[in-house]
């Protein structure tokens, strides 16, 4: 049953001797009975203070936790069961009703939904100030970065669920009065210090933040703002010059769900073969193809699709993306993914370059979901092989290899309802990307995206 959370109480300095101890205690708390949001707040959250994570580890996992559990209730309340009738066939958004107070947070009223807010603040002051100690003292490297980049990235998470127009919020706060001091706590931060993968969950970070309160994403640095992208950072980041860009909210103004796109285009599950064993197995997901006259069919695993006819919310689409990206597209895969245990591994699109242009959208409707992008250079496995479910085959044993330089880590997001990867240039040649099973157990909800693709016989 909801619970209320009472206000966090003045908690007493922890001396350096004993918060090693804290954090064993709060990381079995966390493995042991946390198992709510509210247990996580009550729990943990309210507890933690400078003194007792000064490396800030136990406040970027609250963080993680809390972004997880309620990515996952979100989709269970937002696009309901994917073949449930009463929630509209799946993949509807419900009438109203404030689901981040109530369900979400799990708590019962307004009280109760703001002393919510109030510790999460707590943990991410926290985390800001241990930012800014680490980085005065000149600790960093790898594994610190790692968990400050997670602990900001969740917050980004928390804030689109918490303070997103789709969300009905009714809160006498922000998301810039609860995640501010965060945000500007990077500030601090030794720019040089941060790999590729940082870099790239900094700025989607930065872009969700923004968004959630109110703000545009895109910052390219320059501003003085909480959630404008220090400058270091941003040219840092510009310098990377990588082919894929993801854009927070997007289209979340267009009136997109699963089910609507589910009643005009025409998914149908079929058979493909996989390329390392020549295996024959059944998708878990569904696919379409749609086109412009003249669009040839599509092609991967061993089956070919044929044209269909854009069914009108993908041209609707299709439309609101020339105009508001200036690129256009002629034809569209798409996707429809039932549950939470289906995706798809890591893969190159095929044909790019030779049927298809470089420049692909794609768009997300429903249930979130994280994708990630992974350099091929630290790839294996079948690029073009099943989704994830859908089939596969044992590994064989392999002789045993000497060791290899380690891989640059992938670049991993959350996309959610209306959200936009865009991938460009040699973005094919260089990466490939995956979508990602639902994190929680037994989700329901289903996911569709839209590939939007441009014949190269078309624009020649």
């Amino acid at each position: 049953a909801p619970q209320r959370i009472s206000p966090p109480p003045p908690v007493a300095r922890t001396s350096s001797s004993s918060f090693s101890s804290s954090q064993k205690n709060f990381a079995r708390d966390m493995q042991e009975s946390c198992h709510t949001p509210s247990l996580v707040l009550s729990k943990v959250g309210r507890r933690l203070t400078i003194d007792n994570d000064p490396e800030g580890k136990t406040s970027s996992l609250v963080l993680v936790r809390l972004a997880k559990m309620m990515i996952s209730q979100s989709n269970g309340i937002l696009y309901g069961d994917g073949e449930d009738e009463r929630s509209g066939g799946g993949g509807d958004r419900p009438a109203g009703g404030n689901y981040a107070r109530n369900a979400l947070l799990d708590v019962d009223d307004q009280r109760g939904f703001e002393d919510s807010l109030d510790i999460i603040k707590r943990v991410s002051d926290t985390l800001a100030e241990s930012i800014v100690s680490n980085s005065g003292r000149g600790k960093g490297g790898n594994a610190n970065n790692d968990v400050t980049m997670e602990g900001i990235k969740a917050a980004g998470v928390l804030a689109r669920l918490l303070f997103s127009p789709a969300s009905e919020t009714r809160s006498s706060c922000s998301a810039g009065d609860v995640f501010s001091s965060l945000g500007e706590s990077f500030r601090n931060v030794d720019a040089r210090s941060l790999d590729d993968h940082h870099l790239s969950g900094l700025k989607w970070a930065y872009d969700c933040l923004s968004l959630a309160n109110g703000g545009e994403c895109g910052n390219d640095g320059g501003g003085s703002g909480p959630f404008e992208l220090p400058d270091p950072v941003a040219s840092r980041y510009a310098s990377l010059n990588l082919p894929f860009h993801i854009r927070p909210g997007f289209l979340s103004s267009v009136d997109l769900t699963v089910s609507n796109v589910r009643s005009q285009a025409n998914f149908r599950t079929e058979e493909i073969q996989t390329t390392a064993t020549n295996r024959v197995v059944r998708e878990r997901r569904q696919t379409a193809w749609e086109g412009d006259d003249g669009v040839p069919g599509f092609a991967y695993s061993g089956k070919v699709m044929e044209t269909g006819t854009f069914s009108p919310i993908v041209r609707y689409v299709r439309d609101e993306l020339d105009e508001r990206t200036g690129r256009s597209y002629d034809c569209c895969l798409l996707n429809l993914y039932p549950d939470g245990d289906s995706g798809m591994r890591y893969h190159i699109d095929p044909e790019q370059g030779d049927l298809w242009g470089y420049e692909t959208a794609v768009v997300s409707v429903g249930a979130a979901r994280r994708f990630a992008f992974r350099e091929v250079a630290g790839g294996g496995g079948d690029p073009s092989g099943p989704p994830n479910g859908g089939g596969g085959t044992k590994r064989k044993r392999q002789r045993k290899q000497p060791p290899q330089p380690p891989q640059p880590q992938p670049h991993n997001f959350v996309v959610m309802d209306g959200d936009v990867v865009e991938m460009f240039d040699d973005c094919q040649a260089r990466f490939q990307h995956t979508v990602k099973t639902a994190e929680g157990k037994r989700e329901t909800a289903p996911r569709c995206s839209m590939v939007f693709k441009q014949c190269l016989q078309h624009s020649q």
